[in-house]
């Protein structure tokens, strides 16, 4: 007979767990872009260079690898 298994995904990065505090905790642990900022363009319409801020305060540089950054 089939047993019914219960699991618990992360809303961020959909690991999942067997129980819903792990899932939580998970959750909890990634940070939330509030901002984002473009620091540098090439010719293309994109930004290959962006600052992020994170809900901890927390500033991030990200380059474009496609676009050169």
């Amino acid at each position: 007979m089939p047993v019914k298994v219960t699991r618990y995904r992360c809303k961020y990065c959909n690991r999942q767990y067997e129980s819903h505090k792990a899932a939580k905790d998970c959750e909890s642990g990634h940070l939330i872009p509030v901002s984002v900022k473009a620091e540098l363009y090439t010719v293309a319409a994109y930004p290959y260079k962006v600052e992020v801020t994170f809900d901890s305060g927390e500033r991030r540089i990200y380059n474009a690898e496609d676009l050169g950054g």
